[in-house]
């Protein structure tokens, strides 16, 4: 295999590597808006989101842009109906309780 081939192969391993930690990283974004906004319920729009926030140039635009989703989400929460806001609710409180199951500092004892 000539050198051409071979630096194409290797440049196209590393985009591939590096890729798939961005992707991961993607996800931890969409994932912590998610809890920041629990009324953000489509996992392709905090990733879409999450893209936007990286895309910013410097931690300055990336918080005028998580404050910009803030504006939308609210926004979108004010127009909701009363039973899509009490299953948002219900939402964050079934985490809350998932992650309070999960901790290891959490032991529920029985009382007799």
């Amino acid at each position: 295999m000539n050198k051409s081939k071979q630096k194409i192969l290797m440049y196209a391993e590393v985009y591939r590597a590096v890729s798939n930690v961005q992707n991961q990283h993607l996800e931890l974004i969409a994932d912590e808006l998610a809890k920041l906004y629990p009324s953000i319920t489509d996992e392709n729009v905090a990733i879409d989101w999450a893209l936007d926030i990286v895309n910013e140039q410097d931690n300055a635009g990336a918080i005028k842009t998580i404050e910009r989703i803030g504006q939308i989400v609210d926004a979108q929460v004010d127009e909701m109906d009363e039973l899509t806001r009490l299953r948002i609710k219900v939402k964050e409180l079934q985490d809350y309780i998932e992650k309070r199951l999960n901790t290891d500092h959490y032991h529920h004892e029985p009382s007799n």
